[in-house]
């Protein structure tokens, strides 16, 4: 694994250790929760920034994660519903699966798969999770996990 690779793994697990407030309207069985998924494409092809973007550019740079180009490729709000996958068709032709396992002190518990890798984690309002999804043309897709505002 590249030295970008690891990284990105690490900020990927860093994002996923997170705990806060969990969205309201999550309460016991069949708890649902409104997410937002945006498909990111990085690579070192030009220099385009999405607006929406700048942040996350800004937090990965400050990690020594460098791509010059943040793409959205696609964003959606989903509802999960506890023990209902849900799946994204990603760019490379691979899914992703979202899976609401429930909420936990005032925190929605999601997994997240992507490539037969299946990461928890814990979703609040202030702040976006970071997956790695793979390889895409001459970069890579992120899975942006944040609560629907």
């Amino acid at each position: 694994m590249t030295k970008s690779g690891r990284m990105l793994l690490a900020l990927g697990f860093a994002s996923a250790l997170f705990l806060a407030a969990a969205p309201s309207g999550a309460r016991a069985q069949g708890q649902k929760v409104k997410v937002h998924v945006t498909v990111v494409y990085l690579s070192n092809e030009g220099n385009a920034v999405d607006p929406s973007l700048a942040e996350m550019k800004k937090s990965f740079d400050a990690s020594g994660v460098r791509f010059s180009s943040y793409q959205q490729m696609s964003s959606k709000e989903e509802e999960l519903t506890t023990g209902k996958p849900m799946e994204i068709a990603l760019p490379n032709g691979s899914k992703a699966t979202l899976t609401l396992t429930g909420i936990d002190k005032g925190t929605a518990k999601v997994d997240l798969a992507v490539a037969g890798v299946k990461t928890g984690v814990a979703l609040g309002r202030e702040r976006s999770v970071y997956q790695d999804a793979g390889a895409h043309k001459s970069g890579k897709l992120m899975i942006v996990l944040s609560a629907a505002k």
